[in-house]
């Protein structure tokens, strides 16, 4: 093992399970690809476990390598700079008081701010408009103010995690009103999608419009297009 800040193997005994096996390794062996954290720990979505790190205080910096087995893209973690590491924050992920999970959940009348489909409380979870990583040592923007978090379902909670650690802007920049102005932090009203010049609509069939997804599925299914391209589609001739 080499050697490593005190102040990290002090912190690494008080994390929870998913964190703390991350740190763990990459104080063992210097750092952790995305294959490990799946491979050997059984972590299906690997950049969660290592947002787990990140929000604890640890900084991790993200490099990514192409997989010598499997020729594909793979993240490898190692510690970043340590003069970013927060003690202060060592609690971790915040948990909301019942009275401010209701005022948020009622807000959005129980439904995820991406894809706008209604789930119970329990399957809501609460997360940060812009990332504690990319808002840095601004820590009082995480004051529990509604306006400043968004209850997501677990589908887009995973899939904003991944878009997030993949961004320039995450990578390089780091730049919060960037963040602000992004699909992931502000749905309602953005001008970009993780720095890219797109927009994006989300639609979610359910009870009784289950037979209408299957009719454009199947029609789609026809022509040899995704559902998504085939609605594009009819719209442009729509217009035309």
């Amino acid at each position: 093992m080499s050697e490593v800040d005190p102040k990290i193997l002090e912190m690494a005994g008080k994390l929870g399970k998913r964190p703390r096996l991350v740190v763990e390794h990459i104080i063992k062996h210097g750092e952790v690809s995305t294959t490990e954290i799946n491979e050997l720990y059984g972590y299906g979505h690997p950049p969660r476990a290592a947002r787990d790190v990140r929000e604890v205080g640890i900084p991790l910096k993200t490099t990514i390598v192409k997989n010598p087995k499997t020729g594909k893209r793979n993240a490898v973690y190692t510690f970043d700079d340590l003069d970013k590491l927060r003690l202060d924050i060592l609690k971790g992920r915040q948990n909301f008081p019942a009275k401010f999970r209701k005022k948020l959940y009622d807000k959005h009348d129980n439904k995820c701010a991406i894809c706008n489909a209604a789930y119970s409380n329990r399957e809501l979870q609460i997360d940060h408009r812009v990332p504690y990583e990319v808002a840095g040592d601004n820590f009082d923007t995480f004051a529990l103010e509604v306006d400043l978090y968004m209850p997501l379902c677990p589908s887009d909670n995973r899939n904003k995690s991944f878009t997030c650690e993949s961004c320039p802007n995450w990578l390089e920049t780091r730049d919060p009103t960037t963040c602000q102005t992004c699909y992931w932090a502000s749905p309602e009203n953005y001008e970009h999608i993780a720095t890219r010049k797109e927009k994006r609509a989300e639609l979610v069939f359910r009870d009784e419009e289950l037979d209408l997804y299957d009719i454009v599925n199947e029609d789609a299914e026809k022509v040899g297009e995704s559902v998504g391209n085939y609605i594009i589609n009819l719209i442009k001739k729509q217009k035309n």
